[in-house]
């Protein structure tokens, strides 16, 4: 049901011989580990050569991060951060470089490589959206925080359309994600996005309670709950938007897909 789908999942591993249960390695971090079918998105975990780590993708507060597991005494470190989507990744045989794709609601996707200690700087090894960088003026995203009426914090994502002035108002396009347990910025919808942005829209695009990578209380926070507390977090952000003067509130607009189409039709 809807309380099971609402709960992190998890990277376990379990011993080939049995004998003993299966075991979270990501746990520690509360966060949904983020794992497909290789044919359909690529690897999202892999052992290191020595198989003493797991290396796994999960999802922290909108972005997706590289992780690391030491098998033997549970701890979780994070590889590879920062404000972006990793997709995908591959391990250089001796286990010390690795190559990922990587994409942004303000960045298209590439290909990158970089050292897993750290060292030296990522290189972009594709250059796939070099031509769309230079041709074209890409919206830029900030975060943004507030609280809901019963005082719990939100978390956001504000896209700004090119040329954005200080002072002016702008029409608002609200954009709503879709499980109720995913989350925004998400990666395909790269284009509509920044379509919207560059189309003159402020882009809203809250991740109210019942959203993922926020931690597992957080996303079972609407469950049994739709159009109840969630539209106060949605409705919060679009009211702060107007107060600070960044939104105009003869032109507010609503979309979204699959739970976010749900909760466009109750707002409206």
């Amino acid at each position: 049901g809807e309380a099971g789908m609402a709960r992190n999942d998890h990277l376990l591993v379990v011993l080939a011989e049995g004998g003993q249960a299966p075991r979270s390695l990501s746990a520690p971090i509360d966060r949904s580990v983020v794992g497909r079918p290789v044919a359909l998105s690529g690897r999202t975990f892999a052992w290191l050569p020595n198989g003493k780590s797991l290396l796994f993708l999960a999802g922290d507060r909108g972005t997706v991060a590289l992780y690391s597991a030491d098998v033997a005494n549970g701890s979780v470190s994070k590889v590879l951060g920062g404000e972006r989507h990793i997709e995908a990744f591959a391990l250089t045989p001796d286990g010390r470089q690795i190559a990922f794709t990587a994409i942004w609601a303000s960045e298209p996707g590439e290909i990158y490589s970089a050292a897993l200690d750290g060292g030296g700087r990522e290189r972009n090894l594709s250059h796939a959206n070099d031509e769309l960088r230079n041709a074209v003026e890409l919206a830029r995203i900030r975060r943004m925080t507030y609280r809901a009426p019963d005082g719990l914090e939100i978390e956001a994502f504000l896209l700004y359309p090119p040329g954005y002035q200080r002072g002016k108002r702008y029409p608002l396009a609200l954009e709503i994600h879709g499980g109720p347990h995913g989350f925004y910025p998400s990666s395909p919808s790269f284009l509509l996005f920044q379509s919207l942005a560059g189309a003159g829209y402020v882009v809203l695009l809250p991740n109210p309670r019942g959203s993922s990578t926020y931690g597992e209380e957080f996303t079972q926070a609407c469950v049994g709950d739709w159009g109840g507390k969630d539209f106060e977090d949605l409705m919060v952000g679009v009211d702060e938007l107007v107060r600070r003067g960044i939104a105009d509130p003869d032109r507010l607009y609503v979309g979204g897909y699959s739970y976010g189409g749900f909760m466009t039709t109750w707002t409206v």
